[in-house]
């Protein structure tokens, strides 16, 4: 390793399932970094490791490459990324969680099983007040979920974002004695957050599934744990009661309903008809009258129910949510816009030009220039007209920023692409470029970019059967103003192009005949808080350096 990335550790590359949640938190903190220095340590070292560290396909691909450049970057000494922290404040939570459901049980066991003698511990109160108020609560959301899914009722009843939303309102006098440029950038994250609530909605949510479920099985020890000590250490009577007309024979029925799962081995699964019949009680008969072994014999019958309606099916439910979030975890595709444009940047992307010619094929080519995740892609340009576009300008600038395009007919003649196609942008050189022009022309449409009304060709282009899948690239202007028809603009752009398609916005600088100069940090920056502040669900890029 040189001296520029000497501080760098070499790691192997990791197979697609080694993905943990700290990994994700980690990666997506690095993602949205503006890490706009090409002369960065990691971009050296990931060049000189690429032609063993790049993998050559398949379904893991992508995902094995993420992985080793989120390790690479790891290792940087001045990293300090907080996905294990934040994983292990997550364990903590449960682990605290769980302790807080042993505490809450006991205490609410204890409570019912205050017995002086006078009159038993009532059954059907012990029962309502230890599994009916959980079972209350995991029906209630099980009934707004489904009304959710299938009516798009109680939609809106989100308790915990109008929290957070009425805090944010309470902060908005703070944030508009802000500067400008300070308010702009704290807009832009907490868009961001939003925008990654949207694309990590599933896999937020079983997190918290699973800290729940830990809290509900501690309750269920703690019930267990502290019925059983009491059977232990104290002389317990249980009876049951009701103002209604409900014979033993009623009671012996419903009893023998809910022993159901464990009558079939357990022993004392649940009393018998005498001895319900002898642990009725009424206060005007005192306790006295009823029958010593029946008031005894339903404490078997409670801890069974605890066992498998408290214990085992909410562990049941832990072991679903964990095995999810790892499923979830395990095959996340990373496809958002954010990962498209680092995968361009790790793998060096291809595209071509739109034809009516066959399929194209790419021949076996090295390791190093191999791309994950069907890079090969056919676009759809649309230039603003503060560019002045043309073909010929569409071609230089594409070639440049993302590597020349194929030309189908040497591809068609079984001749190998050239040695350029698979460097990184930064090594694309002016002969590439220049030989590029050969190609047939990109489909190009000029937009005026900040009348979101407009463009109507460019919209019917973009829906065209003849275009379908095609990458659709918007060109514009780093200079201009980021301003908000612009973003209704790239809205427009993103509904018209439909889910699965990727979005490109292609900054340039400013234009001197046929150069351009470099886009400053400070206007790329402020796209990004654009895209960010919108949520706009398109790739950023800016067109490199010559």
């Amino acid at each position: 390793m040189t001296s520029e990335g000497s501080d760098l550790k070499s790691s192997p590359p990791h197979p697609p399932s080694a993905w943990t949640l700290a990994d994700l938190i980690d990666f997506e903190i690095l993602l949205s970094q503006d890490d706009a220095d090409t002369n960065a340590p990691w971009r050296k070292a990931w060049a000189q490791r690429r032609p063993d560290g790049i993998p050559t396909g398949g379904p893991g691909a992508r995902r094995s490459l993420f992985h080793d450049w989120l390790e690479l970057r790891r290792s940087e000494p001045s990293a300090q990324l907080p996905g294990e922290a934040i994983a292990t404040g997550w364990r903590w939570l449960g682990t605290i969680g769980a302790a807080t459901g042993i505490l809450l049980g006991a205490s609410v066991t204890g409570a019912l099983l205050h017995y002086k003698g006078s009159e038993p511990v009532n059954v059907a109160w012990f029962l309502a007040c230890t599994l009916g108020l959980p079972w209350l609560l995991l029906l209630g959301a099980g009934v707004v979920s489904f009304l959710r899914q299938t009516t798009g009722a109680l939609r809106d009843f989100q308790p915990l974002r109008h929290l957070l939303s009425g805090m944010a309102w309470l902060c908005s006098a703070g944030l508009r004695r802000l500067p400008g440029e300070q308010r702009e950038r704290l807009r832009a994250r907490l868009a961001i957050l939003h925008r990654k609530r949207e694309i990590y909605g599933s896999l937020t949510s079983w997190p918290v599934v699973i800290v729940t479920q830990l809290v509900a099985v501690g309750y269920g020890l703690g019930i267990l744990g502290t019925l059983l000590a009491h059977v232990a250490a104290t002389d317990l009577a249980f009876g049951w009661q009701s103002t209604l007309d409900l014979s033993p024979e009623v009671a012996h029925r419903i009893v023998s309903v809910v022993a159901t799962p464990w009558s079939w081995f357990a022993p004392h699964a649940h009393p018998d008809l005498a001895q319900i019949s002898g642990s009725r009680f009424a206060y005007a008969d005192g306790i006295r009258a009823l029958d010593r072994s029946a008031l005894a014999s339903w404490w078997p019958f409670l801890a069974y129910a605890v066992t498998f309606y408290g214990l085992l099916f909410r562990g049941g439910l832990l072991f679903l949510a964990v095995a999810r979030l790892r499923r979830i975890i395990g095959s996340w595709t990373f496809d958002h816009e954010g990962c498209n444009a680092l995968a361009r940047q790790l793998s060096g992307p291809m595209f071509h030009a739109q034809t009516d010619t066959a399929a194209l094929h790419i021949p076996n080519i090295t390791p190093a220039t191999s791309a994950p995740h069907s890079s090969l892609r056919t676009c759809l340009a649309l230039v603003a007209t503060d560019l002045e576009p043309s073909p010929n300008l569409v071609r230089q600038v594409l070639a440049r920023a993302f590597g020349p395009p194929l030309d189908p007919r040497s591809v068609a003649a079984g001749v190998s692409p050239a040695v350029e196609l698979g460097v990184p942008r930064s090594g694309i050189s002016p002969s590439t470029i220049h030989n590029a022009s050969a190609v047939p022309d990109i489909p190009t449409f000029p937009v005026q970019i900040d009348h979101p009304s407009g463009n109507a060709d460019a919209l019917q282009a973009i829906s065209a059967p003849g275009h379908a899948g095609s990458t659709v690239i918007v060109i514009a202007p780093a200079h201009r103003a980021p301003i908000k028809a612009i973003a209704l603009f790239l809205r427009k752009i993103a509904d018209a192009s439909g889910p699965g398609r990727e979005v490109i916005l292609l900054l340039t600088g400013r234009r001197t005949g046929d150069q351009f100069a470099p886009v400053p940090d400070t206007d790329f920056q402020h796209w990004r808080n654009l895209i960010a502040i919108h949520q706009l669900p398109v790739s950023l890029e800016r067109l490199p350096s010559p």
